[in-house]
């Protein structure tokens, strides 16, 4: 018969700071990063939609239309910052994940 040991409680001030503030805002400077990265790629994926910026016809650069141009260019945007993300913080998630999986025997 084996008894599990649990871990000891943490006290307040140390487990208030491993949450993000508010719920949604990051305490660490990357994960502020990140989240305006992502609320700016909304926002400019919304500018032509309310046709304020990136709605036109014209010819523009490589000769596609704005419209095109645009919608490539934050579309690379939004690509770029899913890649970082990942790269940064998604590759320690699956870390953790494959340890907790394994009992932390490696």
């Amino acid at each position: 018969m084996t008894i599990d040991k649990q871990p000891k409680p943490e006290s307040a001030g140390e487990h208030e700071h491993r949450y993000p503030l508010l719920g949604i805002v990051p305490r660490s400077g990357l994960g502020r990063f990140f989240l305006v990265w992502a609320a700016i790629n909304i926002i400019l994926a919304l500018l032509p939609v309310f046709n304020i910026y990136g709605n036109s016809n014209e010819l523009g650069i490589s000769g596609m239309p704005t419209t095109v141009f645009y919608s490539y260019a934050v579309f690379t945007l939004n690509c770029i910052l899913g890649t970082a993300y990942f790269l940064t913080r998604g590759l320690a998630w699956v870390e953790l994940n494959e340890t907790a999986e394994t009992g932390g025997v490696e």
